[in-house]
């Protein structure tokens, strides 16, 4: 089964100043597909993640 998210926001991808590291679990398909962003996957893995808080931010209508 497929999920998407859509929505009309538009990411805005900014370097914070202090930086985490973690681990975290994925599925091997999702990491695989994030890998094969090439060498900004990590960034785009990070500029997902925001994006996923952002929108938990927002309240529901």
């Amino acid at each position: 089964m497929e999920r998407y998210i859509t929505s009309s926001l538009k990411a805005k991808l900014r370097t914070p100043s202090l930086l985490a590291t973690v681990a975290i679990r994925i599925d091997s398909e999702t990491l695989a597909w994030f890998q094969s962003k090439g060498e900004k996957a990590e960034q785009h893995r990070a500029a997902a993640l925001r994006i996923y808080a952002e929108v938990k931010k927002m309240p529901l209508v």
